[in-house]
């Protein structure tokens, strides 16, 4: 068994598991899905996949070959979002804000 950290996703099993457990459920394939939804009636679910996209990412549990590129479709949805929303709403303003840097975080 290879481990390379004390994490419980760090070895060999864990990202085996990962690996059916996103083929199985699509899960990618579902973000890819949910991102492409209508900014003005689907903006929640395009924030929760985004938010999951972040923090699957951030732990580096997202699979590589598809993060670089959904990270920037989410941060353009949500940019796009914040530039037509007519919400007076700060703090939804304000934390759409901070996901969009959050999501930029993980393009390095």
């Amino acid at each position: 068994m290879g481990r390379w950290g004390t994490e419980p996703w760090a070895n060999d099993p864990a990202a085996d598991w990962l690996d059916e457990l996103f083929d199985a459920t699509r899960l990618v394939e579902q973000v890819d899905d949910a991102l492409a939804l209508d900014l003005h009636d689907d903006i929640e679910e395009i924030r929760i996949a985004a938010h999951l996209l972040c923090t699957l990412g951030e732990a580096g549990l997202w699979p590589h070959e598809h993060l670089r590129r959904q990270v920037w479709v989410a941060t353009s949805r949500l940019e796009a979002a914040l530039s037509f929303r007519v919400d007076t709403n700060a703090s939804l303003i304000a934390s759409i804000r901070e996901q969009v840097e959050k999501l930029q975080s993980l393009l390095g």
